[in-house]
């Protein structure tokens, strides 16, 4: 649910941002509480990946993120009711502000109006703090630019697969993509010349829905009628070349019989894979050398026609590995956020579904 939480967050953040327009600047008080508001959101924007991994253990943390989730919806409430306000005021005003003017300026131009909204972000902003002050006992894992290195800091993440939580799949936006990338999988057109395989990445920062993707396009039946052998791999950062080596002879339906060395597991890889059209997926690819160093040559083999699916968070990974095409993902929209989010409580048996769908 990181991804989910992380794309409303962001969907907060970019609402609240727009609500500092000049008319807003001129009220007393809100502009204050309104950059108050912003950078507690982008606070913890920073520790949802970290916080999301480890509330599945440790019942304390899960306690936080409820309390999070909370004032989540108590926020949109907040931009509802002025969205509903701005309604209000285009209706009897007869000025379109879907074009030209922020629904926020408009219900803000009443001053009772102002100062309810002002008085209920202060105190969202007091509920906030309180969260930020509960939260650093746990030290969570900041996902934030290090700018010695230009990368992202991001926790350790286990092991994927290729089954999906149906729950996890919502939105127009995944199918649409899940259709497009299957389809440019299994294009024929596209003969490389260099190699039997074509290699096609999906990228997007950590927690995004990159895996998602991934285990749609996996399961996709035409996929599946397309490629003779599917194989799934997880490279995490923890992956060494025998296990990778090894998981790949077992996803391809061989026996590694035990062997540990290089030398050993490349051949039996080659043996199984030889002159078959090979659909593999590469999750959560960090560098380039998994590929290059280890599973390039064994895959030289594969009949052409062969594709080879990754996802990363950085896209020079894609580019080291000559990717054909590279579909970046951005953040979940507003609406398939809130779907998604409602869902997964909805499964967890959360009393959190029953009032953000009252």
């Amino acid at each position: 649910m990181a991804a989910v939480l992380d794309a409303f967050v962001s969907f907060l953040i970019d609402k609240v941002t727009k609500m500092a327009t000049e008319e807003v600047a001129m009220l007393h008080g809100v502009p204050g509480e309104i950059s108050k508001l912003e950078e507690k959101l982008q606070e913890l924007k920073a520790v949802l990946a970290d916080a999301e991994r480890r509330r599945i253990t440790e019942k304390t943390v899960q306690r936080w993120v409820m309390m999070l989730k909370d004032v989540m919806y108590e926020a949109t409430d907040i931009l509802d009711i002025c969205n509903l306000k701005a309604e209000e005021r285009q209706e009897s005003t007869g000025v379109d502000c879907t074009c030209f003017v922020n629904p926020m300026s408009l219900c803000l131009q009443s001053p009772v109006f102002t100062h309810n909204i002002g008085s209920r972000i202060k105190d969202l902003n007091k509920k906030l703090d309180s969260i930020c002050e509960s939260g650093a006992q746990f030290n969570f894992i900041r996902m934030e630019q290090n700018q010695d290195r230009g990368m992202v800091s991001h926790p350790a993440r286990g092991k994927t697969s290729p089954v999906m939580e149906h729950s996890s799949l919502v939105g127009e936006k995944i199918k649409e993509d899940t259709v497009e990338l299957v389809n440019m999988l299994t294009n024929e057109g596209q003969a490389n010349h260099a190699d039997n395989y074509i290699v096609i990445a999906i990228s997007g920062t950590g927690g995004i829905g990159k895996t998602t993707l991934a285990q749609n396009i996996y399961n996709h039946q035409t996929i599946k009628e397309k490629f003779r052998k599917m194989i799934w791999l997880s490279v995490t950062q923890a992956c060494t070349e025998t296990e990778l080596l090894r998981v790949a002879i077992t996803g391809a339906g061989g026996d590694y019989f035990q062997a540990h060395d290089k030398s050993l597991l490349e051949p039996a890889l080659v043996n199984l894979i030889r002159d078959k059209k090979i659909f593999v997926v590469l999750d959560d690819m960090w560098t380039a050398a998994e590929w290059n160093n280890v599973l390039r040559a064994s895959f030289s083999y594969v009949a052409r026609g062969s594709r080879v699916l990754l996802t990363t968070r950085d896209d020079r990974v894609a580019l080291a590995m000559k990717a054909r095409y590279l579909h970046r993902i951005n953040y979940l929209g507003p609406q398939d956020a809130w779907s998604l989010l409602k869902k997964q409580d909805f499964v967890t048996g959360g009393k959190d579904y029953y009032r953000a769908t009252k």
